[in-house]
């Protein structure tokens, strides 16, 4: 048994297949099966069910995950105290929640190569949703995402709140102020929303079911300038965070809806790994930079 073999096993686990595996630590097929292969003969028993898709691990192979995770983690860290001096160092895979827009990529760049030039910043937009799931497998080293109140990051990660961001109920100016005034009123209308991993999408969801309410979704896109656009139109109601309103061509056709008890902004989370060594003196420095961002904003 050695490390190769238990990477080789951990990234399976975490890529669901032989193939993902492969691609992540460039390596053949072969060569993956073969490390597996030998974990598995060291400890002498089946580390995956080969029938599943994606392939997972047994009963025995995901305890034996759960060490293998601690060990790399471990190790991971070991090195990056002992490298360049504790310098941060290597590849530094950071994912950003899509909600906070794209401008947002440029500022954590700039910060993190003018502070650590050793570093390799890798910049990801995805859903928080999904954002956790890779801090969690260990794929992303740093994760800064939308949460609603009380949906909070696990506690196996480092996780603060550094800001929120405000999302706003719009729809058509064909809504008069007040029109809408309860969540019960709400239901009765059509809805453009984003994705199920969606921040503000998850919103209205737990809102909506927590009164046994149905959600009437009409159109389902990922584009906030979609969403602007049919909101306008009159096609249905969107939540959207509050910069982009302004910015919009559909800006003047839109109507700012306020109604009792409905509150969509999400807090804004750095979360991280326990286990990033030396990288970690980069957190404090994307905390900066997305606060500043935020307070931008709001400008």
């Amino acid at each position: 048994m050695n490390l190769s073999d238990l990477e080789a096993f951990a990234a399976v686990v975490e890529w669901g297949s032989i193939v993902g595996a492969a691609g992540r630590l460039y390596l053949t097929q072969s060569a993956v099966t073969k490390r597996i292969q030998n974990l598995e003969g060291a400890l002498g028993v089946i580390l995956l069910d080969r029938q599943s898709r994606p392939m997972r691990p047994t009963h025995v192979g995901k305890k034996v995950y759960d060490h293998a995770e601690e060990i790399l983690a471990s190790v991971a860290a070991m090195k990056a105290e002992v490298v360049h001096d504790g310098e941060p160092s290597g590849e530094f895979n950071l994912g950003v929640a899509p909600g906070l827009g794209e401008t947002v990529v440029a500022p954590l760049f700039k910060t993190l190569c003018h502070h650590f030039p050793k570093l390799v910043p890798r910049v990801f937009a995805q859903n928080t949703r999904v954002l956790l799931e890779r801090l969690v497998s260990g794929s992303i080293v740093a994760g800064i995402m939308l949460c609603s109140g009380g949906d909070d990051p696990p506690d196996t990660l480092m996780a603060e709140v550094v800001g929120k961001l405000p999302y706003i109920l719009v729809g058509s100016q064909k809504y008069p102020s007040g029109h809408l005034s309860t969540i019960a009123d709400l239901a009765q209308q059509p809805w453009i929303v984003g994705t199920e991993r969606c921040a503000a999408r998850y919103y209205l969801d737990r809102t909506f079911k927590s009164r046994g309410l149905p959600l009437r979704i009409m159109v389902e896109t990922e584009s906030k300038d979609s969403q602007l656009l049919l909101a306008a139109q009159g096609t249905g109601l969107a939540v959207v965070p509050s910069y982009l309103v302004d910015a919009s061509p559909a800006a003047l056709d839109l109507r700012v809806l306020e109604v009792e008890d409905f509150d969509a902004s999400q807090n804004v989370w750095i979360a991280y790994s326990r286990y990033i060594g030396s990288q970690e003196k980069a957190i404090p420095y994307i905390r900066k930079t997305i606060v500043e961002y935020l307070e931008s904003l709001g400008r």
